[in-house]
């Protein structure tokens, strides 16, 4: 009989109680919950949902997705935290959903993993911090996920319409969180050629051209919005949001660009594998890796393309981000489901592997 894959109803319950329990125990936290909320709430009190204001002036610090799905959820069940929070809960469970899709199109024959990514999401430090604050990095993530899948359905399967997909999610990263959103996806597209298998009907010069239709396809929802504030404000708040926050973070020179030095994101890297990485289940079966680690990590980038994919995707974005003046713990969010799943593991008897089997299996 083929095993049956436990659906992630369980795990998102659970996230729901945590984000209740959370909410309940803790109040909403300055600067950034109470901000965000009172854009949200002069966004509908003033009835204007092209240009978010703060203290009833205009906010060029973020684009609105945030605020509008804020505002949706308010308008639905009214004004209050937990209906803010209902919408947040339901960004989080969508990464969750997300997450796990990306993982059964890597691994495609892998029922245990696929069984188990809700679990490993939920239980991972990072995403327990985030999952129930109002803030944009999880949006962000889904809108990654979201443009990462159908582009690597894409590349299987080459159709218009998940070009489609994936532009329209690109665009919505940006409405999320701005630009950033282009420099995450830059890497694992350009290194394409690298983590390329069989499964990839489409070649390398196609695939980029087919990201390169995506990206111009964003400009669509981007533009829907940016045309009305640049109209309603003669420019300023696309200057501001664009040049000013944008520009200004990546020199540092922005008041609340956060600069930090080049290293700062390095002591924090151990933390996106906890609490796995100290679970005796994860590494018992793996002393041979352990003995020859770097015959082990060789073995891994030879034999998962999947490893690859995920490694040129995390490596080359904390790099970049690393060179940007701007630094917040906050930023390396979206990077969540490609740190989560490689850790040490065993292929076979004769070749040691890092593969995120290992964790799968072992918990």
């Amino acid at each position: 009989m083929p095993r049956r894959i436990p659906t992630l109803v369980l795990p998102i319950l659970v996230l729901g109680l945590f984000i209740l329990v959370s909410a309940a125990l803790r109040p909403v936290l300055p600067p950034d919950e109470t901000r965000y909320l009172t854009v949200a709430w002069e966004m509908m009190v003033n009835r204007d949902f092209i240009v978010p204001t703060f203290n009833f002036a205009a906010y060029h610090h973020k684009p609105p997705l945030l605020f509008w799905l804020i505002d949706l959820s308010w308008a639905v069940f009214g004004v209050s935290r937990v209906a803010a929070l209902a919408m947040i809960f339901t960004v989080s469970a969508a990464v969750m959903v997300l997450t796990r899709r990306l993982a059964a199109e890597l691994f495609p024959s892998d029922d245990v993993l696929v069984a188990r990514v809700g679990w490993l999401t939920l239980g991972n430090v990072v995403f327990v911090i985030y999952a129930g604050l109002i803030l944009f990095d999880l949006l962000l993530t889904a809108c990654i996920l979201g443009a990462l899948i159908a582009l690597l359905i894409h590349a299987r399967s080459p159709s218009w319409r998940w070009i489609a997909i994936a532009g329209f999610a690109i665009g919505l990263g940006v409405l999320a969180k701005g630009p950033v959103v282009y420099l995450h996806l830059f890497w694992p597209i350009a290194a394409y050629p690298l983590w390329r298998t069989e499964r990839q009907a489409l070649a390398p010069r196609a695939f980029w051209q087919s990201a390169g239709l995506a990206v111009l396809v964003s400009l669509l929802p981007i533009a829907a919005w940016i045309v009305p504030a640049l109209v309603e404000t003669n420019g300023e708040f696309a200057r501001s949001l664009i040049w000013d926050q944008t520009a200004g973070r990546i020199s540092g020179s922005l008041s609340s660009s956060h600069a930090r030095p080049f290293w700062f994101y390095l002591p924090l890297l151990p933390i996106f594998a906890m609490p796995w990485i100290f679970s005796p289940y994860v590494w018992a079966g793996h002393k041979g890796a352990m003995k020859r680690p770097m015959a082990a990590l060789l073995g891994a980038w030879k034999f998962t393309p999947a490893l690859r994919f995920v490694t040129l995707w995390f490596v080359p974005v904390v790099a970049s981000f690393s060179l940007i003046a701007g630094k917040q713990p906050h930023y390396l969010v979206p990077l969540l489901p490609a740190a989560a799943r490689p850790i040490p593991a065993t292929r076979s008897a004769a070749v040691s592997t890092i593969s995120s089997r290992g964790i799968c299996r072992s918990v």
